[in-house]
């Protein structure tokens, strides 16, 4: 079901100036060693917001200067694994903040969903907005994931669990956005940095229950099932409809498109391929 937000242009850019004057975004991302990374992941930030934000888990290369030269506020921390390394980002630059966005450096949201984010949030009931993700390697093809989250509400609920792969959880008012995309340039790591990677995540893979043990990954997924999980279909109730929706009535002026998910776990065959800050597959 389609419907529009905002009536008229007029209509939306006033509403859209009201929401700039009130709500906060601010881009928090984690790295190490991400150096030739920094400035693109930044740059793309400008038309949406100039509060950026960096925690830095023990760098050997530029990364802190690259980004401390470019405005960023950093700060370092030690890491233990990647959902921890996400939520002291979160505790530490969160405060003031309404809204975060959060991806990789090696990450990039596409224009069009930059451009009309301030708008979707304005008409969007959601705490937390995921998007596909594609992995794009040298040659120009690409490998598709499961889609991760990108943008969420300031809220202590919404906290990052697993050690690798991690996910965000703590609310069920989620949604797609179908015709965003997320891209993972692997032409910004050298091999011998995929091949560190790889045994990075494998020993963390080890120690998370959820990659271990059975019963405590079905937990999970019964507790937030992911939208196209078995469990999901069958909760055919209002919340959990997909549905889309359109920002303003000039052609020119789609905005990204939502479908509800209402969860955040995948169902096994999705979570094979799933991938989150740092937790991708090499």
């Amino acid at each position: 079901m389609r419907r529009t937000c905002i009536s008229t242009d007029r209509r939306r850019m006033t509403r859209v100036a009201a929401f700039r004057a009130h709500a906060a975004i601010r881009v928090i991302a984690i790295a190490r060693d991400e150096a030739p990374a920094v400035a693109g992941f930044f740059d793309q930030w400008q038309p949406l917001t100039r509060d950026l934000c960096l925690l830095d888990t023990g760098s050997t290369d530029d990364t802190i200067a690259v980004a401390t030269a470019m405005g960023v506020r950093v700060e370092s921390a030690r890491f233990d694994n990647f959902a921890a390394a996400r939520n002291e980002a979160i505790d530490r630059f969160g405060g003031g903040a309404d809204w975060i966005v959060m991806l990789d450096l090696d990450e990039r949201l596409d224009a069009h969903t930059i451009a009309h984010a301030e708008a979707l949030l304005h008409c969007a009931p959601y705490d937390i907005l995921l998007a596909p993700v594609a992995s794009v390697y040298a040659d120009g093809t690409r490998r598709t994931f499961t889609p991760k989250a990108f943008l969420f509400r300031r809220d202590p609920a919404l906290r990052w669990v697993f050690s690798v792969h991690e996910k965000l959880i703590g609310s069920r008012r989620q949604a797609i956005v179908r015709n965003a995309r997320v891209d993972h340039m692997m032409a910004l790591h050298t091999p011998e940095r995929r091949i560190h990677a790889a045994a990075t995540y494998g020993a963390l893979m080890q120690r998370e229950p959820y990659f271990t043990d059975a019963a405590y990954r079905q937990r999970m997924i019964d507790r937030w099932p992911h939208p196209r999980s078995p469990a999901r279909r069958r909760q055919p109730d209002r919340e959990n409809r997909l549905r889309s929706t359109r920002l303003g009535g000039h052609p020119h002026l789609r905005a990204p498109r939502i479908a509800e998910s209402g969860g955040t776990l995948g169902a096994r065959a999705g979570l094979r391929q799933s991938r989150g800050a740092g937790g991708r597959r090499p």
